[in-house]
């Protein structure tokens, strides 16, 4: 049920607040867009405004509320809980172990873009600015925290975003007006059926892509593990070299990073400490869901980092591998 509402999120808020969707008809009397019949303010229209309270405090608060009450606490659950693991892995199972709080952005954007019409009815210009804010919000977004557990899901989504908001944009051209002359719209008109291609192209490249990874999923996980096993040497090295420079050395090394190379050094940091020390970041958002991993099974970090805790501490080297391989 929590899949399918996430999938028809947007269709199921405008269908709720669509009672609120009035506009002026040709006749001078407001209507519901949807159901033009009926006059907003009617007798009929009053007694339809209790199933619409209703409805939005089931469809809208009460779920979002479940959902925000799930994500809140699926730091300290997610990895100690197997039935709150099984109940809430739809809300994080396609994002990855830090960014699992990502479904409220995207729940935020259906909400935004259901209650367009209803807030401005009948402001087309309105309108099309208010989904241009909510789309272009949700760009920034995404390109900011890049979500996804799968690199290639996370540049889908920046092409569909960019896409969409090329296409929405060219499209404010044909917004009311005196309109364009044929020969000033065609270039138009073919710029937005070429996004409109590009977008189907890119979605079903990734549609195809998507059912490979289903088809033959054990390839793709042993190339994963493949990849963190090349990996692990070029990191205990650095950790060797990292504890051989002490404070003077670090401090130089933080001098040559620009911003970026800062913020990763932080979160790589904060990471190891949770790992070590067991230690969590002070903020909420850049805690992690432990038991979330697409390289390795969801009880593997929970064992090491119990085994952990039970031994006593080894040699740095096998104390530092260990963790490192449990990464």
């Amino acid at each position: 049920a929590g899949m399918l509402y996430m999938s028809f999120s947007i269709s199921v808020s405008f269908s709720t607040v669509s009672v609120l969707d009035c506009y002026k008809s040709p006749n001078d009397k407001s209507t519901i867009r949807s159901m033009p019949f009926a006059v907003c303010g009617s007798e009929e229209y009053m007694l339809a405004i209790p199933v619409l309270v209703l409805g939005i405090l089931i469809y809208i608060v009460g779920i979002w509320s479940a959902i925000i009450f799930c994500i809140a606490k699926a730091p300290k659950l997610y990895a100690v809980s197997d039935s709150f693991r099984a109940s809430v892995r739809f809300l994080v199972y396609k994002f990855r172990a830090c960014r699992w709080w990502f479904n409220l952005i995207l729940l935020a954007r259906s909400i935004g873009l259901a209650l367009t019409s209803a807030i401005f009815p009948d402001g087309i210009f309105e309108q099309w600015l208010l989904t241009i804010c909510v789309m272009l919000l949700a760009l920034t977004m995404h390109m900011q925290y890049q979500p996804y557990s799968e690199s290639y899901a996370n540049k889908v989504e920046t092409i569909e975003l960019v896409t969409i908001v090329a296409i929405m944009l060219l499209g404010a051209a044909f917004i009311d007006g005196p309109g364009l002359s044929g020969e000033a719209s065609t270039p138009l008109g073919i710029a937005m059926v070429v996004s409109f291609t590009l977008c189907c192209v890119v979605v079903l490249v990734a549609l195809a892509w998507a059912m490979i990874l289903a088809v033959f999923g054990n390839i793709a996980v042993r190339a994963q593990q493949r990849e963190v096993q090349m990996i692990v040497p070029k990191v205990l090295d650095a950790f060797k070299l990292a504890g051989q420079a002490g404070e003077d050395g670090a401090l130089a090394l933080l001098k040559l990073t620009d911003y970026e190379d800062h913020a990763q050094l932080v979160h790589v940091a904060e990471l190891i400490l949770r790992v070590h020390r067991n230690e969590a970041p002070g903020s909420f958002f850049r805690q992690r869901l432990w038991s979330h991993s697409t390289t390795f099974d969801a009880g593997d970090m929970d064992n090491n980092l119990s085994e952990h805790q039970q031994e006593d501490r080894g040699s740095p080297e096998t104390d530092l591998e260990r963790n490192t391989f449990s990464l």
